[in-house]
């Protein structure tokens, strides 16, 4: 709570102190302190302004995943930072693309996690690699008729791909296309 987390400010300062640098452990402590404090939007704009300081990703991470629990909505403002810092970077990975697609569905902002990830799909990877991915985010988040969106780009490009076929078979209640998957000697199941 609150209190806890004003007490425990100074010792973390104390840590901090003892280690200037980037100490995963410290920045952990760190960012679950201001969290609980309601501190997170300062420590990150901190980071922003001096990227030199901002913890390793992966610590951003765990201690987004550290804190979902308690307090969602700093486990979201984490990743969302983590996210965009990535994207930042030259050739970001598509898990950077998805992670924060995947926040934006969180907040129900459908619109920009779509551009996220066609944006993903243009310009990391192979072409047609992360429409599967795009496709099992969105549906997974309750957003089938945008995940079909990918799979029918993605089938126009592998029309031989199994998995494409079933997921839009399967997303669009074709029962016609269920049965013909079912019966090629061809499909891996």
């Amino acid at each position: 709570d609150t209190h806890q987390a004003a007490r425990a400010e100074p010792l973390v300062a104390a840590l901090r102190a003892k280690e200037p640098g980037v100490s995963p452990d410290v920045d952990a402590l760190e960012i679950r302190t201001a969290a609980m404090g309601g501190k997170l939007d300062a420590l990150l704009e901190r980071y922003r302004r001096d990227p030199r300081k901002a913890p390793e990703d992966r610590t951003l991470l765990d201690s987004a995943t550290d804190l979902r629990k308690e307090n969602a909505e700093a486990s979201r403002r984490l990743l969302e930072f983590a996210y965009s810092k990535q994207l930042e970077m030259d050739n970001p990975a598509p898990a950077a693309f998805l992670g924060l697609a995947g926040v934006r569905l969180s907040q129900s902002n459908v619109p920009a996690a779509l551009v996220l990830l066609r944006r993903m799909n243009l310009v990391s990877g192979d072409a047609f690699e992360n429409l599967l991915p795009a496709a099992r985010l969105l549906e997974s988040n309750g957003h089938p008729a945008e995940a079909n969106e990918f799979l029918a780009t993605r089938l126009r490009a592998l029309p031989w791909d199994f998995e494409a076929r079933l997921m839009s078979a399967r997303l669009t209640r074709d029962q016609v296309a269920l049965a013909a998957i079912g019966r090629d000697a061809h499909a891996p199941y």
